[in-house]
């Protein structure tokens, strides 16, 4: 009974470290706002086997720089925490590689000179991954 129990719950479990780059825009084009790339490092965890369940962590460095002939400060932009992501990923092996784009819900200013809109990105990500 004990052994048929454990085999109902056994779900495959993958861990994913990965590495990969990042690239930011605004959806309202500025000549005073440009974006650069920046990267990101973590990992993330698949729980299923077919259909699976994926949830992760990573830090990132995104980098967008905007220069104001009014003075903006860095207190007139707002932070774009609220983001929705869709992507897909191709696994070879032991090997994966994944891209993801990222829409950004809140504007970045609510200052009536700075209209750079909201922020959108595209993210790719390459690692490995370890079956436990």
């Amino acid at each position: 009974m004990m052994v048929c129990g454990a085999g109902m719950y056994a779900q495959a479990q993958v861990l994913k470290p990965g590495v990969g780059l990042n690239f930011t825009d605004f959806t309202t084009y500025s000549s005073d706002a440009s974006a650069k790339a920046g990267w990101q490092i973590g990992a993330s965890m698949e729980f299923g086997d077919k259909l699976y369940f994926e949830t992760g962590l990573y830090y990132g460095c995104k980098s967008l720089e905007y220069s104001d002939p009014n003075n903006a400060t860095q207190d007139d932009f707002n932070s774009s925490s609220y983001r929705v992501f869709a992507g897909a990923g191709v696994d070879f092996s032991i090997l994966f590689v994944e891209a993801a784009y990222e829409w950004s819900v809140t504007d970045l200013s609510d200052v009536s000179t700075i209209d750079v809109g909201k922020t959108r990105g595209l993210f790719a990500t390459a690692g490995l991954r370890f079956r436990l």
